[in-house]
């Protein structure tokens, strides 16, 4: 994985809005996750057409008072565990 990897969702999982939750939801077969808002807000961007480095300078954009390098971790921590259990690819 680096700044050039562009993750893309399997199929099998698809981001979903839960209003009862306030929260994007991951759903996959037998699982799912809730996320915070800001791992909603990341994979968002993951459906192929954005680099991690791009995927950060637009949350950077999105949360300027967040520094760089907090989401850049952020980015990476999650792509890197969602990564691991199957859920998304990085090209």
């Amino acid at each position: 994985m680096n700044e050039a990897s562009c993750p893309t969702l399997l199929p099998k999982t698809r981001l979903r809005y839960n209003r009862q939750r306030d929260a994007c939801v991951l759903p996959w077969p037998e699982r799912g996750l809730v996320l915070n808002r800001s791992a909603g807000d990341i994979l968002k961007l993951c459906g192929g057409q954005h680099t991690l480095s791009s995927i950060v300078n637009a949350l950077a954009a999105q949360y300027p008072h967040t520094k760089r390098d907090l989401i850049r971790e952020d980015v990476h921590r999650l792509i890197r565990d969602l990564h691991s259990r199957g859920l998304l690819t990085l090209e």
